[in-house]
């Protein structure tokens, strides 16, 4: 032992009274109690923002009458809950095809699917829809064609949010050039499209904001600190991430089911 560690005075350890000691349990309590009230606060005033995101998407998007009038109105729409009314016999007619088993070799084919709307886009007479189920995707195509695709079944189309379930009645077609983010390289032409599982107009992200790389971790985490060092490209690849949304590590984990769908998981 050093001369100086020898002159440094012990500190002895002041033992606490049962009422010291009562108090300082109250006061953790205290704090921990705050806390979650705190989180709970929070929680709830997220959850209002997105309620009132979903009621102001669904007010904008507006709400589809279909025409009993329409000439495909047998078609398209909201498909009925089945409460066991169904012919039993029908499904050992009714073949569904799935969307990684869609090539080439099938051209010419009608196939009938059910997958989730990954996105669509679309003006006027013709809407382009990209259909995915699993990791595969193929896009699907509505133009107006007398007696087979009418006006109201392309708005109707054009409506249904992202992530909704749908099934389709589509002709498999060859397309003249290769399709951009599809995985699938043949376009169906829909001839029946029905809507078995509506989605809430506003998620709380969207899976191709999930699917962007990100290069930044911090940013991905929640976390103000960057990196110290980049180079030129890294700090070009950074200001792009800063225009486009980021999904953060939390919102991914409090909505896992949503998450499940990116097509990397």
């Amino acid at each position: 032992m050093s001369e100086q560690e020898a002159q440094k005075p012990t500190v002895e350890k002041k033992e606490l009274t049962p009422e010291e000691l009562a108090k300082k349990e109250a006061d953790k309590k205290a704090r921990q109690e705050a806390a979650k009230l705190e989180k709970a606060a929070k929680e709830a005033k997220k959850k209002e923002r997105l309620e009132a995101r979903q009621a102001g998407a669904k007010k904008a998007t507006g709400e589809f009458v279909k025409d009993p009038n329409d000439p495909c109105a047998s078609k398209f729409g909201d498909m009925e809950i089945i409460r066991s009314q169904v012919d039993p016999e029908t499904r050992f007619w009714i073949k569904y095809h799935q969307v990684k088993d869609l090539t080439e070799e099938i051209a010419g084919q009608q196939v009938r699917i059910r997958a989730r709307i990954s996105n669509s886009r679309g003006k006027g007479k013709m809407i382009f829809v990209v259909l995915r189920e699993g990791w595969a995707s193929v896009q699907a195509v509505l133009f107006v064609a007398e007696g087979k695709v009418s006006k109201g079944m392309v708005d109707y189309a054009s409506k249904v949010p992202k992530e909704s379930i749908v099934e389709i009645v589509a002709d498999v077609v060859k397309p003249d050039g290769p399709i951009e983010g599809c995985s699938q390289q043949i376009e169906l032409q829909v001839k029946e499209f029905w809507c078995v599982n509506k989605s809430a107009p506003m998620l709380p992200f969207q899976i191709e904001d999930a699917s962007r790389k990100v290069l930044n971790q911090a940013a991905e985490d929640g976390k103000a600190e960057g990196k110290v060092e980049e180079t030129k490209d890294e700090a070009k690849s950074e200001e792009q991430e800063q225009k486009q949304a980021v999904v953060k590590q939390d919102v991914r984990l409090n909505n896992r089911i949503i998450d499940l769908r990116v097509p990397t998981n």
